[in-house]
């Protein structure tokens, strides 16, 4: 896409602007104006970014706009986001991430039932290595229609997932507060 800038009495005044359709001037309305090729007498001058890509940790500061003949030229430093703070960042989101994975396996079902999850899995867990059935489970089994074998057929499987989801959250967790410097963090997500 292309931008312009507005520039008045070779200052800049608005930045990454798309070319107005008609243009009011004290002459008459210019139309089609965002058709024409040489805008620049009318104070519409192309920008030419050369602002720096910023890695995920860093942003943008000092940015410069300066007229440079008929285009404006943009330019800009970067600098480092504190590594705590970048860290704490990437945290955020590893939970974010693990938590809308684990949404997805509860899709479905009623906060009742996801609530008493972890009393079910014990339970579940207890009878593929005694075949005893626990209260929870048996609740499970009433209400859903399934036989044990069935439930924990069905339950395991969704266990596994879980815990995989919250142990590759953990070694991510650690290896981000582990981490030395920016890219060392990037690295982990």
């Amino acid at each position: 896409m292309t931008y312009f800038a507005k520039v008045e009495s070779d200052i800049v005044v608005e930045t990454f602007i798309q070319l107005p359709r008609n243009l009011v001037t004290p002459e008459g309305v210019i139309s089609n104006f965002n058709k024409l090729t040489d805008v620049a007498a009318y104070g519409y001058y192309l920008i030419v970014d050369q602002r720096q890509v910023p890695e995920a940790w860093q942003e943008r500061v000092n940015v410069v706009n300066s007229v440079v003949g008929n285009t404006v030229e943009v330019t800009c430093d970067l600098a480092d986001t504190p590594l705590e703070g970048y860290k704490a960042q990437k945290i955020t989101k590893a939970y974010a991430n693990a938590n809308n994975q684990l949404d997805s396996l509860v899709e479905g079902y009623s906060q009742l039932e996801v609530a008493t999850w972890p009393m079910i899995q014990a339970d579940v867990l207890a009878f593929t290595a005694t075949a005893v059935i626990g209260s929870y489970m048996q609740a499970a089994i009433d209400t859903s229609g399934y036989s044990a074998q069935g439930l924990a057929d069905l339950l395991l499987p969704r266990f596994a997932e879980q815990a995989v989801i919250l142990a590759t959250r953990k070694t991510a967790v650690e290896a981000i507060m582990l981490a030395a410097d920016h890219a060392a963090v990037k690295a982990v997500t």
